[in-house]
């Protein structure tokens, strides 16, 4: 980060009479710190660090699916897609605590944010997510894996890794 390697700079100086001069010089990083946070750089970040954590773990479910392995590629793609869906709403201001995946779906589509057409998909990956890890294997197929993998990398481009 560049600011802490600025800060590191400016405490390993011997300043001596004139350590008014690195006391400013760290005001302003934290002003332009400050000025990050306001912007929502800082959360962006972090928001991109976790897309690209869940693809990795889509990356899995993709290869278990290659192999023929619903339940598997079911019980991961179903658990990332809960996870970036409830992350979605928290972006945009819902608390998702003790919140059913289908209240918050119809709260992101009350509020525009997924289409009705997103808000069916998501009920469709929200159905693999509950049948596969309550190991209701029939209850779902290879394509409803698929769709729920290609469903999830949308929701974290779209909304995620910005």
């Amino acid at each position: 980060m560049h600011i802490e390697s600025e800060q590191k700079k400016i405490e390993s100086r011997n300043s001596g009479w004139v350590i008014h001069r690195d006391v400013g010089e760290v005001a302003s990083l934290l002003i332009e710190l400050n000025h990050d946070i306001e912007n929502g750089l800082l959360a962006s970040v972090a928001d991109k660090a976790r897309a690209e954590t869940f693809d990795n773990f889509l990356d899995h479910a993709k290869e278990y699916a290659k192999e023929n392995l619903k339940n598997e590629a079911g019980v991961i793609a179903g658990v990332v897609f809960e996870d970036c869906l409830r992350r979605i709403c928290r972006k945009y201001g819902k608390d998702d605590k003790e919140e059913k995946l289908d209240a918050l779906i119809t709260y992101l589509a009350q509020k525009e944010i997924f289409s009705q057409t997103k808000a069916k998909r998501a009920r469709a990956a929200a159905h693999v997510l509950t049948k596969a890890t309550h190991a209701q294997w029939d209850e779902f197929d290879i394509n409803d894996v698929q769709g729920t993998i290609s469903f999830t990398e949308e929701l974290l481009l779209t909304h995620l890794d910005q």
